[in-house]
């Protein structure tokens, strides 16, 4: 059997130790960052099955006038990916009753509108009455040459990218959370300081 189970910082935070940093986007500091600087605040929750956690899922509920939203991540929280993160060898297909759960706690907490983004390699059924969509960041196949990734570019995009290498950009593929956090933050900073 399938259930959602709130989950204390705590036990947040010992699951997390076993995840590792490949998780950056579902960690206390992150959740933290987003409560601190944009006033989301965040439910963890185990997707349970039989009395074990299975998944990690952060949820936000916030308020615009009488809505209620949710999501995993909320939209416009520069957050690419929250959603069901596998735990202690769970698989990366969620099974249709530990969707129907996830799902139908993010509607009663909600209430009016719910999105779950799930991590690239996760997979979530979609039940009967809820809408899929798919949503892709910008993806590069770095393994092709220059050549060929600036041709598959779209033009506006091929001469944002040249102008930025231009100004000293650097493209570099970090293997740990902690080697892009602080370039990272620092363009939030940069970007959302301005509005």
């Amino acid at each position: 059997m399938w259930e959602m189970r709130r989950l204390s910082r705590a036990e947040w935070d010992a699951y997390m130790q076993d995840v590792g940093g490949e998780a950056f986007f579902h960690s206390l500091a992150w959740v933290d960052v987003l409560c601190q600087g944009l006033g989301v605040e965040t439910e963890l929750f185990g997707v349970c099955q039989d009395g074990v956690c299975r998944y990690l899922l952060p949820l936000a509920v916030r308020r615009a006038g009488p809505l209620r939203y949710g999501g995993s991540p909320l939209p416009t929280v520069m957050t690419p990916y929250q959603g069901p993160l596998p735990w202690s060898g769970a698989p990366y297909e969620l099974p249709p009753a530990a969707v129907k759960q996830l799902l139908g706690e993010c509607a009663r907490l909600s209430g009016s509108f719910c999105e779950v983004a799930a991590l690239p390699q996760v997979e979530i059924a979609t039940p009967s009455g809820w809408q899929r969509e798919e949503r892709v960041t910008l993806m590069v196949d770095v393994t092709r040459s220059a050549d060929a990734v600036f041709a598959a570019m779209e033009g506006d995009c091929r001469n944002q990218t040249r102008q930025a290498l231009q100004r000293g950009a650097l493209i570099d593929e970090p293997t740990a959370w902690g080697a892009w956090f602080d370039d990272y933050w620092r363009l939030l900073e940069e970007t959302y300081g301005r509005q």
